[in-house]
């Protein structure tokens, strides 16, 4: 299963009952992809805002995280796990991004796959870098 469809199954079922939250995740998740696609537009002019918005999401998935290995937390085993993937996916690759070793565009699709489930939209392919490619 790829990204995106890890993360629609994650988010697109698994938060039933829980609009307020899912729409709050889903505005957090649109402002900082929103912030990571006009900071990489901008290109080298736009690095200052691209770090904040690397850092800010880098936040919002720690936060995640956090939730994700509460014992409380009520998503099955493998849709956290799932997750915690592509957290730690998100993590790696954003360093790479602040190294000059990797572009934002599979940080900003990750993100966007999530807030499809958040919205319950059906899976769209995500193509993520393998670990020796350089995006």
């Amino acid at each position: 299963m790829d990204a995106s469809a890890q993360a629609i199954a994650a988010y697109g079922h698994a938060q039933k009952g829980a609009a307020t939250d899912r729409g709050i995740e889903y505005q957090v998740f649109a402002r900082i992809t929103a912030a990571l696609t006009a900071a990489e537009r901008r290109g080298r002019a736009g690095f200052g805002d691209l770090v904040q918005a690397l850092h800010d999401n880098r936040r919002l998935w720690d936060a995640l995280t956090v939730d994700l290995i509460d014992d409380d937390n009520r998503l099955g085993p493998d849709l956290r796990a799932r997750l915690l993937s592509l957290a730690f996916f998100v993590r790696q690759h954003g360093q790479k991004v602040l190294n000059g070793k990797a572009g934002v565009r599979p940080i900003v699709e990750v993100n966007q796959a999530v807030m499809d489930g958040l919205r319950g939209l059906p899976p769209q392919p995500v193509a993520l870098p393998l670990a020796k490619e350089e995006a």
